[in-house]
């Protein structure tokens, strides 16, 4: 019986330290930037939030040095595991900012199955949409492109003849043993 006890407050504790915690600080310390801290922004609280991969990592911090050296106080959220943490969390309010792919927030978030080809348009759909759902607030895109592509060595491309979508398509249909493919979790 004291194990089963045992067993059941053990797994009470872990289950429940499972949460999103408050975040930590940024990672490096950071001064105010050239033109000093902004006087309205100094000693407001923010979290910052991005998903577990390393361009969700990168452009987080990226965020949490701008606000930091403008003079807000950011905790750090940066390594969220998926999309979907990330996304819940900022619904909830346990985080304030983060970066966002208006094409994951477009089919993944918002249930389209179509995306919108024209970025403009994609971010726009996006921002009317979380607005009114969700009463999130898209900021204006970034220049930065993340468009996906598929990527396999010289040597392959040439034992394949795949030199392009159409090709691999066909040597998916054709021979699915030499179409091994690996992808990232999201």
């Amino acid at each position: 019986m004291r194990k089963l006890l045992a067993s059941c407050l053990t797994a009470v504790l872990v289950a429940t330290g499972c949460g999103l915690s408050d975040g930590g600080s940024v990672p490096l310390p950071v001064g105010p930037g050239p033109g000093g801290p902004t006087p309205a922004l100094e000693g407001v609280r923010v979290t910052v939030g991005g998903k577990d991969f390393t361009e969700g990592v990168i452009s987080s911090y990226l965020v949490e040095f701008l606000l930091a050296a403008a003079g807000m106080e950011v905790s750090d959220m940066s390594s969220l595991a998926g999309s979907n943490s990330f996304r819940q969390a900022l619904i909830s309010g346990q985080v304030d900012i983060g970066m966002e792919y208006t094409g994951t927030a477009w089919m993944s978030y918002l249930g389209n199955s179509e995306p919108i080809r024209d970025p403009e348009a994609q971010w726009a759909a996006v921002r009317d949409a979380d607005l009114a759902g969700h009463d999130i607030r898209w900021m204006r895109p970034t220049t930065v492109d993340n468009t996906y592509s598929f990527a396999m060595s010289r040597a392959t491309a040439e034992e394949t003849g795949v030199r392009t979508f159409s090709d691999y398509a066909r040597l998916v249909r054709s021979d699915p043993g030499s179409a091994l493919t690996c992808m990232e979790t999201e």
